[in-house]
């Protein structure tokens, strides 16, 4: 998680937190089971890391990047989003 921090925080912007939330008590597709969720200190800072990371590979998996609404993250509700 810290490597992930400090990409984002170099390439972005401030990071306020992340978190790696492995799917493991359900059956979902192998490229979905890990999900990187990152709360960054400005908006501009999230628009830009979406715009560039949406799509790109790592680890041979495609990522898909999408805003989530604050209270899903702070209410650490990530295992359901589609």
């Amino acid at each position: 998680m810290p490597e992930i921090t400090q990409e984002c925080t170099r390439k972005y912007g401030q990071v306020e937190e992340c978190v790696v939330n492995e799917i493991t008590y359900r059956t979902v597709p192998e490229e979905e089971a890990v999900r990187v969720f990152v709360r960054f200190a400005a908006v501009d800072s999230a628009i830009n890391a979406v715009k560039d990371l949406n799509g790109r590979f790592f680890a041979q998996r495609r990522i898909t990047a999408y805003f989530i609404p604050v209270e899903t993250f702070e209410n650490e509700d990530l295992a359901d989003i589609q």
